[in-house]
């Protein structure tokens, strides 16, 4: 099989919804906003602004941990450190317990899967240091270089997680049908390329949350009286 086929298998494979990872369990602050009725049922003009702005939020902010981590995959202590940036920049408490889960999940199912060498001491590595959160976008970015995922489809298949992320959360709470959503996905996927474009090339030091209002929602999750979402 031709490397180039076999990495987009293994991207296809980490990058599906049936990777069990808990995505499914968060809204990146879609539910929050529809429990303040900022997103309503039906309006998929609002729904889009929010997407759009999700979106830009991961290119800004997120990003720059995942392409890092690709660049420092080799060295675990560089690594840790990264993960600590990641971790103290992350200032919304629910985003954070939401990366960390789904990082340490990406991780551990990862490494039952692949059983790759290199993958296993790094578990091994991170079981043994005292603090070690594992966000979700430092474990996608070591993960993919480690698979021999090319950088620029490590990327887009990250941004991408996070449209099929909400946009799935939206069919879920009812606010679109499912074909709704996925014509919508569509559309949002052309802003993928110059959002990757814009912060490819971002350090993580400079990171930064472009639209304040999704993370401002997705710190209230807490305060639902009830909901479907971790966050």
């Amino acid at each position: 099989m031709a490397i180039a086929q076999t990495q987009l298998l293994t991207l296809l494979q980490i990058s599906d919804s049936a990777f069990p990872t808990g995505g499914f369990s968060h809204s990146l602050g879609l539910e929050a906003a529809v429990k303040f009725q900022l997103v309503e049922a039906g309006n998929l003009d609002v729904l889009e602004q929010f997407t759009a702005a999700v979106l830009e939020n991961t290119g800004s902010f997120s990003l720059p941990f995942v392409t890092e981590a690709y660049e420092s995959s080799d060295n675990f202590t560089e690594l840790k450190k990264l993960n600590d940036t990641c971790d103290a920049c992350t200032s919304n408490h629910v985003a954070k317990r939401a990366s960390t889960r789904q990082g340490r999940s990406l991780l551990s199912t990862s490494a039952r899967t692949f059983k790759n060498e290199l993958l296993q001491h790094f578990q091994e590595f991170s079981e043994a240091q005292d603090g070690f959160q594992m966000h979700h976008p430092v474990m996608f970015g070591h993960l993919c270089r480690i698979l021999g995922v090319d950088l620029s489809q490590c990327q887009t298949a990250f941004v991408f997680g996070s449209l099929r992320t909400l946009l799935a959360s939206a069919v879920r709470l009812d606010i679109v049908g499912a074909l709704e959503a996925q014509a919508l996905q569509n559309k949002m996927q052309s802003f993928i390329p110059d959002i990757i474009s814009k912060y490819r090339s971002r350090k993580a030091e400079e990171a930064c949350v472009s639209f304040p209002l999704p993370e401002v929602l997705q710190n209230s999750q807490d305060t639902l009286f009830s909901k479907l979402f971790y966050s």
